[in-house]
């Protein structure tokens, strides 16, 4: 019972952010494949939240601004990169940034923001975060790298 708590845990930080639930399934210690599980299938039910509260969120945040009198789109650094990656890259930018540079509500909100429709979103992200994880959990598996000692050191 106490790994079906570990895998629920890294599987709702991953639809939050991806690279601190990779740390904790490296942290924990959850084998490869439950690992590369709990990451691919937590960043989806991430990317599924957001798509579903997409809409309603963007009605509120416009709503609340437009009563306070403000623009309805706010450039920073955040906006100015996404649109350099959308206009360089494109969805494949944005999926494959999400996991480990965007965050997953930030990634897809920009991705259903900029045009794109749901499915292909669905699509590039799944393989994004599957990719990521394979890379990540296959390093750890080829050298055997202990996340709790580097951990440790560092606080």
């Amino acid at each position: 019972m106490p790994e079906l708590y570990k895998l629920i845990s890294v599987l709702l930080m991953a639809g939050f952010k991806y690279v601190v639930a990779v740390m904790m399934a490296l942290g924990m210690g959850l084998g490869f494949l439950w690992s590369v599980i709990a990451c691919t299938v937590g960043g989806m039910l991430g990317v599924a939240v957001y798509t579903l509260a997409e809409e309603f969120l963007r009605k509120r945040i416009m709503a609340v601004r437009r009563r306070k009198g403000k623009k309805m789109f706010r450039v920073n650094r955040t906006s100015r990169l996404i649109i350099r990656i959308k206009h360089h890259h494109g969805l494949l930018g944005i999926a494959v940034l999400t996991p480990v540079l965007l965050t997953v509500p930030v990634g897809t909100i920009a991705g259903l923001a900029l045009g794109y429709h749901w499915r292909e979103l669905f699509t590039y992200m799944f393989f994004s975060f599957l990719g990521w994880s394979l890379f990540f959990f296959g390093i750890y598996a080829l050298t055997g790298w202990n996340v709790n000692e580097w951990l440790t050191g560092i606080f």
